[in-house]
């Protein structure tokens, strides 16, 4: 059952510079029938609509009105606080093997200033010197490590985090070893993300790939001999050495590794909320030549704003080499929606935009 509309009903506000979209509209047909009732369109959900493009608008591009993809949200780059049920940075972690007492915190700034990310010296100051807050009290966090990934408990925590709204935050996690007579425990995080719950029903997911965390391996820089960071680094050891096998600085201070390298951050599936920090040798472990000191350090995220959004996109239906008459979308949820399409021309000379908005009520 539906009911339809007509070109001219369709809703289009035109903002010309010169010319060129004056006859230029969309046309909507339902079932191999064209619709020419009013300017909502009734269609039952999972039947396909199809939008056809009239006059000769170089560029479209279709925004469905579905959330993520609304021509009003094109631009925004912020969620009014008054529109968010809730916010929580969520995480599972687990301490592997040897000594995890006390051994990390989970820490958060308003005041930090950002890292330079190429003056290490003053990055390693920065952070030793910033009044850090606790995310988590640090005797809440596990204490004592497991010895089998397969069958660990990881422990789970949520932190609101509605109180950092409004506000640019820096997360860090700070490694520091505390008994050089036992080996330094991995700390392994999953599924770590902040998930913003709107009161429409939405939700919005951030996850740690998008924190921007760099590392600062402060021990593996500057008190780890030659001999331990080429037996911890193992089959990566290239990665941090030139072709003469000198030390590529920048690697050791602010270098992540993709395997079980001693004592450095692994972020290579961060983008799914994974990471981990990997476990140090006890200070009489023989291995890479003994002697191995307290591992120390942190990973620190860029400024979050809680609130921040990526702003709402459409799809390119048409662009200047493409020819195209119709474009076909099928709504799968009940509502109603509001599709907009965008018209441009433009050249050197001139640019004329149309917008077009057809209400869509999926039964």
């Amino acid at each position: 059952m539906f009911g339809l509309i007509f070109l001219p009903l369709v809703s289009c506000d035109k903002k010309a510079l010169e010319q060129d979209l004056d006859d230029a509209g969309i046309s909507v047909t339902v079932n191999g029938s064209k619709i020419q009732d009013g300017q909502i369109v009734s269609v039952e959900k999972g039947t396909p609509i199809t939008f056809r493009l009239e006059g000769d608008a170089d560029y479209v591009t279709f925004f469905s009105g579905e959330n993520g993809h609304k021509y009003i949200n094109r631009e925004r780059t912020f969620i009014d606080m008054e529109q968010i049920e809730s916010s929580v940075l969520s995480f599972d972690v687990t301490p592997l093997y040897g000594n995890a007492a006390n051994l990390f915190q989970m820490l958060v700034s308003e005041e930090f200033t950002g890292l330079y990310k190429n003056d290490f010296d003053k990055d390693v100051d920065l952070v030793e010197n910033t009044a850090w807050a606790e995310l988590i009290p640090q005797s809440e966090l596990p204490q004592q490590s497991q010895s089998n990934p397969s069958t660990a408990v990881p422990a789970h925590f949520d932190v609101d985090m509605k109180p950092y709204f409004g506000k640019n935050v820096t997360l860090a996690i700070r490694y520091e070893g505390q008994d050089e007579t036992q080996t330094q425990s991995r700390i392994d995080f999953k599924n770590m993300k902040i998930v913003t719950s709107l009161k429409n029903g939405t939700e919005i997911e951030i996850s740690a790939g998008q924190f921007g965390f760099t590392p600062l391996n402060i021990a593996y820089y500057t008190s780890f001999t030659d001999a331990q960071r080429k037996y911890g680094l193992g089959t990566l050891v290239s990665k941090f050495q030139d072709a003469s096998g000198n030390w590529l600085d920048d690697m050791l201070q602010y270098g992540s590794v993709t395997n079980g390298a001693q004592g450095l951050w692994r972020l290579d599936q961060i983008g799914v909320g994974t990471l981990q920090i990997n476990s140090t040798p006890k200070k009489e472990d023989t291995n890479g030549g003994g002697n191995w000191p307290l591992n120390y350090s942190w990973l620190v995220s860029d400024y979050l704003t809680v609130n921040s959004c990526e702003p709402d996109k459409g799809v390119a239906v048409k662009n200047i080499s493409t020819v195209v008459d119709t474009y076909e979308y099928t709504y799968n949820e009940v509502g109603t929606y509001t599709a907009t399409f965008l018209l441009n021309n433009g050249n050197y000379h001139h640019g004329d935009s149309k917008v077009c908005n057809i209400i869509i009520d999926v039964k």
